[in-house]
């Protein structure tokens, strides 16, 4: 995931039209279940991830690991946290885009982005999907992500980096989600 997390930053930062923060979500779980997960080390260079920096930004591009098929706790818990900014409205109008990673094709690659949806949904937030790409359309080998936003499939231990079309794709959303989110603000 981080490494796809790079090429989003990456696809973002090419086109000079959006200033790019990179933040990571909160651990919840304790370190002898993230040791039998295989999960790598959270990176200390990346901050954590706070509702006052989702109040400061004006766009978001979140990646996350699919659990069986749907959002992790971790996400689940810092979107339980935004209860303020949904009673005040601060996120309504404020644009979005997802990015994943499953162990295997049949773990999540539509129904987690569709679950994150829901809850960007009632924050009254805009979601900007990648579209066709070559995840749905290529057929000669396996390609992680789906319209929803790019992903990897990572293995079952998430030891499995993106291939060169997930990398791809990951590049393309970034740099078209700043295309249309600063289109979206200019307006």
């Amino acid at each position: 995931m981080a490494g796809l997390a790079k090429e989003v930053v990456k696809g973002l930062e090419q086109t000079g039209l959006v200033n790019v923060k990179l933040f990571q979500f909160a651990e919840t779980l304790p370190q002898n279940v993230l040791e039998m997960m295989h999960a790598p080390p959270k990176d200390e260079s990346v901050p954590i991830y706070t509702v006052d920096a989702m109040k400061e930004a004006d766009a978001y591009i979140f990646g996350f690991p699919t659990r069986f098929g749907t959002l992790p706790g971790q996400v689940k818990s810092f979107i339980d946290s935004l209860g303020g900014l949904w009673v005040a409205g601060a996120l309504l109008g404020k644009m979005y885009g997802v990015f994943f990673g499953s162990g295997s094709q049949g773990g999540g690659m539509e129904t987690t982005p569709l679950s994150f949806i829901i809850n960007a949904t009632h924050l009254g937030m805009i979601y900007v999907p990648i579209g066709p790409n070559k995840a749905v359309g290529t057929y000669e080998k396996t390609v992680g992500g789906s319209a929803y936003g790019p992903g990897v499939l990572s293995g079952p231990d998430g030891s499995k980096p993106a291939n060169v079309e997930e990398n791809e794709a990951a590049v393309n959303h970034g740099a078209y989600f700043a295309k249309v989110v600063a289109k979206y603000n200019r307006e």
